[in-house]
């Protein structure tokens, strides 16, 4: 259960921790201080992507430019939500062995494959390869989500006697 738990818990202290950064960094430093990165690909991407770079929508518009650094801010308030509420789960529900706490939060954390795939569509079908970039955005959460559930099925089945069945 510890390992599960522990996985858990850092998939909401990385959303925690991003949640408090980014628009941190926004704010500070402007819509192309990430390397003009947001959401998902290279700074090059989001060229080809809004047909001009975010340093050049920081200069000539920043109307734009402070648009999009909201749309950030909107993003990093439900990351933080998500974030709260799987800690919570994780400490006060998870590592009680309950069942429910498991898979509440491996739906949680897959629930945003669906929209990151429409995302990439997008940039797909302007001819941006972003396959690379949703591996390297989604992988971080996803991957520690189905091995805390394997581990932690287990060990929540371990720690009420039941057998393991599929």
């Amino acid at each position: 259960m510890g390992v599960a738990v522990l996985l858990f818990l850092i998939i909401g202290g990385l959303n925690f921790v991003l949640a408090v950064a980014v628009p941190i960094t926004l704010h500070l430093f402007g819509a192309a201080s990430l390397g003009g990165q947001l959401v998902l690909g290279e700074g090059a991407d989001h060229c080809a992507f809004l047909g001009r770079c975010l340093s050049d929508i920081e200069r000539s518009d920043p109307a734009m430019a402070a648009f999009l650094v909201a749309f950030m801010d909107t993003m990093c308030a439900f990351m933080m939500s998500f974030a709260v509420l799987q800690i919570g789960v994780a400490w006060y529900a998870l590592r009680r062995a309950q069942m429910w706490a498991l898979w509440s939060s491996l739906i949680s954390t897959l629930a945003a494959v669906p929209y990151y795939l429409a995302i990439g569509w997008m940039w797909a079908q302007r001819g941006i390869p972003v396959v690379g970039s949703l591996l390297f955005t989604l992988g971080p959460y996803v991957i520690p989500a189905i091995v805390a559930t394997i581990v932690g099925r287990s060990g929540i089945q371990r720690a009420k006697g039941l057998r393991a069945t599929a």
